[in-house]
């Protein structure tokens, strides 16, 4: 068990190995609530559907930037209609 003290302001700092185990980080959500025989409950509030968690992940999101990048500088080919035309373009692009 991980204790703390309420501070200024009654603010309690969560200890690192909680944090650490429910990945909070610094202007995460919580939700905090009293059970029934008085003990606060803190929960993390999750924004993201676990299963997209992926998308949102440092290294993703630096490839969507480079990607965007790509785009706005026209240095990719396509949007294409059919695959025909993609294989086409990339048999092309490849020469």
């Amino acid at each position: 068990m991980s204790r703390a003290l309420v501070r200024t302001h009654h603010q309690v700092t969560i200890p690192e190995d909680i944090r650490k185990k429910v990945h909070v980080e610094v202007g995460d959500p919580v939700d905090i609530s009293i059970s029934e025989n008085g003990e606060i409950i803190i929960k993390p509030l999750k924004t993201i559907d676990p299963s997209q968690s992926w998308f949102w992940s440092k290294e993703w999101q630096e490839s969507e930037r480079d990607a965007e990048k790509a785009i706005t500088n026209k240095e990719v080919i396509g949007p294409f209609t059919t695959a025909k035309d993609a294989i086409k373009a990339l048999k092309k692009n490849k020469q």
